[in-house]
């Protein structure tokens, strides 16, 4: 309990820090308001993904540590479902990000609209890469390894290190860099991680042939169900 809480200390603090630079170098303006809409609808299903996978997958992760076999299936075949909704998530976000953007930006100026477009280029591999990171950090969780809070905060570590490498670059750059950056640093140490409590898996397996797939299929159906109208409020707020 002690290590969880200070390792959330430190994620809370390295994102404070992100905070205090980010608004600093941008202030209140277009860009701010483009890259946070970005942002949200990005990670929006990534986080739901999370959210539910902590509730569905930890327990059946600690009830399958007794057979190893069957816990290698099972972590291979989450590889895959973790790719596949990744993917998806990816997808989605391109396709209903433009227009969920066009629908929402219209009294905007045309420089801070343009910037909203690129910014959903720039953050596409955010949804993959989101989505394989807390599959991950679900299992390391499952597996009572407390450094994963930390891992949280890598997306405003990699942003707050690229600000402060380019101290006067006030054009975008710096920033979807360090986002980008921040994400593919947690994924890595996410990996690593994994790979050192033995819940990485030995591959990657696009098949459900564990036996007890079904009833994750039931209760994560109803809890992302829920979530999803819950999580409506968070894009429509910003």
């Amino acid at each position: 309990m002690v290590s969880v809480a200070f390792f959330l200390l430190i994620s809370k603090l390295i994102g404070l820090a992100k905070e205090v630079v980010f608004a600093s170098r941008y202030g209140v303006s277009g860009l701010v308001d483009a890259y946070v809409l970005v942002l949200t609808l990005a990670t929006w299903l990534p986080v739901i993904f999370w959210s539910v996978g902590t509730v569905v997958l930890v327990p059946r992760l600690v009830a399958s540590s007794e057979d190893k076999r069957d816990r290698e299936i099972f972590l291979n075949e989450i590889n895959g479902v973790s790719f596949i909704l990744g993917f998806l998530s990816t997808l989605l976000f391109l396709v209903a990000g433009f227009i969920i953007t066009h629908l929402l930006i219209g009294e905007w100026n045309s420089g801070t609209q343009a910037l909203a477009r690129q910014f959903l280029w720039q953050l596409a591999p955010i949804g993959l890469v989101f989505t394989v990171s807390a599959f991950l950090a679900v299992r390391l969780q499952a597996g009572k390894s407390s450094i994963y809070t930390l891992m949280e905060a890598m997306p405003s570590f990699g942003i707050v290190a690229l600000l402060l490498l380019f101290p006067h670059d006030k054009n975008p750059n710096p920033l979807i860099g360090g986002t980008l950056v921040g994400i593919g640093l947690q994924l890595a140490l996410l990996i690593g991680l994994a790979k050192r409590n033995g819940v990485l898996g030995t591959g990657i397996a696009f098949s459900l042939h564990w036996s007890r797939w079904i009833p994750i299929y039931k209760s994560f159906g109803v809890m992302f169900a829920g979530h999803l109208i819950l999580a409506l409020i968070v894009p429509i707020d910003n």
